[in-house]
Formats: C-alpha cells, sequence, structure tokens
C-alpha cells in the first residue's frame, strides 16, 4: 500500500510529499513508513526551490542500502546550487542505479571525474548542463570522460550539454552494451 502511494513524482511543498503524508497517520504506520526503505530510496529535487538539506539526508539515510534513483533539475534558484545537493550523493553514488541531473559547470566536472567504479550499479544516466551565468560550457576537446568505463549494468545515456562542440567519443562509454545511447544532436547543442 504505501509503495502504491507514493509514487516517484516530485511533490512541493514538502509536506505535501506522500511518504511523509503517510507517517503522520499513526504511529504504526509511521514506523512501518520509516522502516521501508524502497519508500525512501527515489529522491528528486528540484533547484529552484530552497532545499531542505536535512530532508534529503534523511531520505538518504531511511533507504539504507536500497538502489537508489536521484535526480535534481532546474534552474538554480535561492541558496541552492546543484554543487552542494552534489556533495550530498556523493557518498551514495555507488548505490545509484538511476541519474537525472541538471548540472552546472562545476558540478559536471566532479561527476565526470568520480573515480572508476564509483558508479558500478547506474543502469541509466541523464545529464543536463545548466551553465551558472548563462552562455556555454567549456570542454577541452582533449579531454576523455572515463567515469562510466566500469558500468556494467549501463544501459541508458542521455548527455545534452550547452557546449560550443563535443566529440561523442570523449566520452569512454560501454557502447556495446547500451539499448539507448546518445545521438549526436544531444551530445552537441551549439549556442
Amino acid at each position: 500500500i504505501f509503495l502504491m502511494l507514493c509514487s516517484p513524482k516530485t511533490v512541493f511543498p514538502l509536506r505535501d510529499d506522500p511518504r511523509l503524508l503517510v507517517t503522520h497517520v499513526c504511529s504504526q504506520w509511521r514506523a512501518i513508513a520509516l522502516a521501508m526503505s524502497r519508500l525512501w530510496a527515489n529522491i528528486r529535487i528540484p533547484l529552484n526551490f530552497p532545499l531542505p538539506y536535512d530532508h534529503v539526508r534523511a531520505w538518504i539515510t531511511r533507504s539504507a542500502q536500497s538502489p537508489l534513483i536521484v535526480g535534481f533539475y532546474g534552474p538554480v534558484c535561492y541558496d541552492t546550487s546543484s554543487a552542494s545537493i552534489f556533495d550530498l550523493i556523493v557518498p551514495v553514488i555507488q548505490r545509484c542505479t538511476s541519474l537525472r541531473l541538471s548540472l552546472d559547470e562545476s558540478t559536471l566536472e566532479r561527476l565526470l571525474t568520480l573515480p572508476l567504479g564509483s558508479l558500478c550499479a547506474l543502469q541509466n544516466i541523464s545529464i543536463s548542463s545548466v551553465p551558472k551565468y548563462g552562455g556555454t560550457i567549456y570542454f577541452p576537446p582533449y579531454r576523455r570522460v572515463t567515469a562510466f568505463r566500469q558500468c556494467p549494468q549501463l544501459r541508458q545515456v542521455s548527455f545534452a550539454f550547452q557546449v560550443h562542440t563535443i566529440d561523442p567519443t570523449v566520452f569512454d562509454l560501454p557502447w556495446h552494451q547500451l539499448t539507448q545511447a546518445p545521438a549526436e544532436h544531444e551530445l552537441v547543442l551549439a549556442p
């Protein structure tokens, strides 16, 4: 019942999130909900709201060792930054099976330079760039991205970067196992 009530869609303000609502029905429902790790393993964070970091930390803690589905998206507003949210996710990133991220340039750099094996549970990833001050992201043409090399379960990849040009071969992806790979137009979004 709890998993059916709590769909993966994002609900803001947080007080309307079904995961939180079921914890206020009675003490038994609260105990069941808080102990159900899968209930808390889907974390979607809009960047255009003030971020309750304590809630995100609580969701991560309550997810125990469940595989995580993480998404943060939208224009950065308030005092929220994709870098500060990324800091919350990095310690558990090895449990992420799905990442859907809108990242500024510095956070994108941190993701693309994660050590090999950090994303071993990853099954799908969708990344879009969000330039901090408009414009485009600088992506060095000589750069090799190896963060996704050792992702044995990776099947779907989508990149939408606002860069002048990018060569798809800079991404060292396990191309042979992908069921959905980025098309060239998804990699090159010229201004």
